[in-house]
């Protein structure tokens, strides 16, 4: 199988942008009324099949990769370097 893995630079953005983008790709637990409720809010990612490697990288299909250029609009840089696959627990 054909995949990608993906490396995201969030350097050129202040770190409450960066964390803002981040919860945007990856999705986050909201918790409100001081924990009481909390909340999965979806990110960009939670669709699709994925391995998350660390912080600003991940591996996803060939075919999902169209999803890249919502990430790029974002104003993030993105690195892909093409795999290949035997195995996908």
């Amino acid at each position: 199988m054909r995949a990608k893995i993906v490396c995201l630079d969030f350097s050129k953005h202040i770190k409450s942008k960066q964390s803002r983008i981040s919860q945007k790709i990856y999705g986050y637990i909201d918790n409100s009324n001081n924990g009481r409720y909390s909340y999965e809010r979806p990110g960009i990612l939670t669709p699709i099949s994925k391995l998350i490697l660390g912080k600003a990288s991940f591996v996803i299909f060939e075919k999902d990769a169209k999803i890249l250029s919502e990430i790029k609009k974002m104003d993030v840089i993105v690195k892909t370097h093409d795999i290949s696959i035997k195995k996908w627990d």
